[in-house]
């Protein structure tokens, strides 16, 4: 026989008269019927009988391991008090599982699959952990792949169970995976101006079980704009699909522009991808901040100041990224653009009284555009060397010498080079005749050449250069805060040495050195020559007298001596020659030895 349950009698009593005060029955823990009689003394007898179950013990209070039937109960206290009871129990319903269904587990969550069993019964509670746990609802969710035993007992009887004979499998899906990551890789964070580059990265991870397929990559830049990509690098197994475990990597970059100071948002650079593999497309976004630097304080933003800087120089003028000394800030925001430590301001031909750099006298006002107002400035700045170079972008530096020019001396008819070592934008060589009481600037012609440079040229020096003094002005005027605008070198002397002149000759009228001939002396028209015997008696005298053809002596006696008007002997004779007359050069001397 089915056994059913248990039953279970229990009696309360009271101390002072010991009487059965109450009786109550319970079939598998359920109260099912209570009855009251006296009692004397609380001890009872139990007499069970049956006329259709089976499993009693007559005189157990309690029974348990029922079948179906009627029970009957004579409940007897020990003065002989009573109490009957009768009881049936039904055989529940046949357990039958009629059907068990499923649903498998789903990407990406992979903890979605379901079991629903299906059963007829009684009290009916369900297990799928082979009756390690149940629960009441037939249905059960939240499953992971997995295999699972199903088993339906009567909850009011534990013991009468079905278990359904096969065996439930729930298989993980092969899901497919894409991990999308963008972020800013290169750039300024935030962005502070116009045009600054901001560089990103892409990466695209299989980290799914499957092969993705018909990859479509979008990049959405902060104008709304498509951006255009650089890549991908990484597609190393078959083109076009990224395998299991591959990662792709893209580039893109990204100019701030007018249009998002305007907005002054910050800037969002968006990436989509689809592929055929996964129902939505995969996104991730950069985002940088944008903040409007005003570098002058003026209380109008860079990117809308037309002069950041408030030196004076339009921000056009001074280049949007142009930094000329490298540095890493444009010329547009520095107020010594070249770094030579004369401020752009000054090198720009404006002015600055209080030296801090800023056009005009601090504080400064300005308009809405940021331009200084009534301090000047914004003309075309200075290119004082002509070299189309702004001043202010041009390194410059103080006139300098380091090495003054030397006296020269010089054989009559020789080139002359006066050189003088220095720093300068600009040289001008100068001449004075009067000893330094007055100086004249050269040109280049056929005597002179270089006289714009560093190094002075005279070609075939002649007399009549004799004692002039040369010097060079060096000025940099490119170089605004040079402390010496005219910087002079010393005076040079140019002189000649008379080695020149030839200390023996031969009339012999053979056509070789028949001639005292001086070279050089041409050069003064107005030169006079004496000639003198070893006893000091003149022989000879001559005034050119401005001839371009002088008469050179020919060893003949002009003087009406003992040798007038004849050839003079053999022997040494001495010179003396007068420049120009009496133009203040000092006379020349000298030997000459005559033979035949």
């Amino acid at each position: 026989a089915l056994i059913i349950g248990d039953i279970t009698i229990e009696a309360n009593v009271t101390d002072e008269d010991s009487e059965i005060e109450k009786v109550e029955f319970y079939i598998n823990g359920k109260l099912v019927d209570t009855c009251t009689e006296p009692n004397e003394d609380g001890l009872y007898t139990y007499a069970w009988t049956t006329a259709d179950g089976s499993g009693l013990v007559a005189s157990d209070e309690d029974q348990t391991g029922l079948t179906a039937g009627t029970y009957d109960v004579l409940v007897t206290d020990t003065n002989g008090a009573s109490i009957t009871g009768s009881y049936t129990i039904t055989e529940p319903d046949v357990i039958i599982i009629s059907d068990v269904s499923f649903t498998e587990p789903t990407c990406p969550s992979l903890n979605d699959g379901t079991i629903t069993v299906t059963a007829t019964g009684t009290d009916l509670e369900y297990s799928i952990d082979n009756g390690i746990t149940f629960q009441d609802a037939n249905v059960f969710s939240g499953l992971l792949g997995s295999t699972y035993d199903i088993i339906v007992r009567v909850s009011t009887s534990t013991t009468c169970s079905e278990a359904y004979g096969t065996q439930i499998v729930l298989t993980e899906p092969l899901c497919a995976e894409l991990k999308v990551t963008k972020i800013q890789s290169g750039g300024p964070n935030p962005v502070t101006g116009l045009g600054q580059i901001l560089d990103y990265t892409i990466t695209l991870e299989n980290t799914g079980l499957v092969d993705l397929t018909d990859v479509n990559v979008v990049d959405i830049l902060p104008d709304d704009s498509d951006g255009a990509l650089d890549g991908p690098t990484g597609d190393n197994g078959v083109a076009g699909i990224i395998e299991v475990g591959e990662i792709w990597t893209y580039t893109i970059s990204y100019t701030s522009n007018l249009g998002d100071f305007i907005k002054y948002i910050p800037l969002v650079n968006t990436v989509i991808v689809t592929v055929n593999e996964l129902i939505d497309p995969e996104t991730d976004t950069a985002t940088t901040p944008i903040v409007g630097t005003d570098t002058d304080h003026d209380g109008v933003i860079d990117v809308f100041d037309l002069d950041a800087d408030n030196d004076g120089i339009l921000d056009t003028v001074e280049g949007e990224f142009t930094d000329t000394n490298l540095d890493g800030i444009p010329d547009k925001l520095s107020l010594d653009a070249d770094g030579d430590t004369c401020a752009d301001v000054i090198e720009a031909g404006f002015t600055d009284p209080d030296g801090d750099g800023i056009l005009g006298s601090s504080p400064v006002n300005v308009d809405s555009d940021g331009l200084v107002t009534g301090q000047g400035g914004y003309t075309t700045p200075n290119d004082l060397d002509g070299n189309d170079v702004f001043d202010f972008q041009q390194v410059g530096s103080p006139s300098s010498i380091d090495n003054e020019p030397e006296d020269v001396e010089v054989t009559l008819g020789d080139d002359v080079l006066f050189e003088v070592f220095g720093n300068a934008s600009f040289y001008q060589w100068q001449v004075s005749k009067d000893n330094g009481a007055s100086w004249s600037d050269l040109v280049d012609d056929q005597k002179y050449n270089g006289v714009t440079t560093s190094k002075l040229g005279i070609i075939d020096a002649r007399s009549n250069l004799e004692s002039d003094l040369y010097r060079v002005l060096l000025t940099s005027p490119d170089y605004a805060c040079d402390p010496n605008p005219e910087l002079y070198s010393r005076a040079a002397l140019l002189s000649f040495n008379t080695e020149s002149i030839p200390n023996g000759f031969s009339p012999n009228g053979d056509g070789v050195n028949d001639l005292l001939v001086i070279p050089g002396l041409d050069q003064y028209p107005n030169f006079t020559m004496e000639i003198f015997n070893r006893w000091g008696a003149k022989v000879y005298s001559y005034d050119n007298n401005g001839s371009a053809n002088p008469q050179w002596w020919d060893g003949s006696s002009d003087e009406g001596t003992s040798f007038g008007g004849d050839i003079v002997p053999a022997g040494t004779y001495f010179y003396r020659i007068n420049f120009n007359g009496n133009d203040g050069n000092k006379p020349a001397s000298g030997w000459v030895y005559l033979t035949y």
